[in-house]
């Protein structure tokens, strides 16, 4: 490429033909596979309150359901608030009152401890609305 320096294209070629990139690809997928996990656990504990999700066979995200009555960007606003983010699932459909209670959450960019703090700040939002003071229900599973 005419671009980046040619320091940087010669270090990146003897990273390729001394194969070390063998050993960062193994790093990473111990990585990515502990996020995955810590990610899958952390939603089953949601499950009580009617979060439905299926478990990916790959990528970085995992699409989770909501309860029928749970807004997406209800959930978003009180989360941005809390220092969480994630994408309603209403910006990729073209019909957004079918997946208005859709959410994709992604675990590529943060640590496990920033997983397990971001679906308690979900989950606190959940217990609020089905608190017994309320009046209202929790769904069930």
């Amino acid at each position: 490429d005419i671009s980046s320096s040619g320091f940087l294209q010669r270090a990146f070629d003897l990273y390729l033909r001394k194969g070390y990139w063998k050993n960062h690809m193994e790093t990473i997928k111990k990585v990515y596979t502990e996020k995955y996990n810590t990610m899958v656990n952390e939603l089953e504990r949601l499950k009580k309150y009617g979060v439905d999700f299926i478990k990916p066979n790959g990528g970085l995200s995992i699409w989770v359901k909501l309860p029928k009555d749970i807004d997406a960007i209800e959930l978003y606003n009180d989360c941005g608030e809390n220092n969480v983010a994630f994408v309603p699932g209403k910006i990729f459909f073209t019909d957004d009152t079918i997946y208005s209670n859709y959410i994709r959450l992604s675990f590529g960019a943060v640590s496990n401890e920033e997983i397990v703090q971001g679906i308690k700040v979900i989950e606190n939002y959940l217990s609020k609305k089905y608190d017994d003071d309320n009046n209202e229900y929790l769904p069930f599973v």
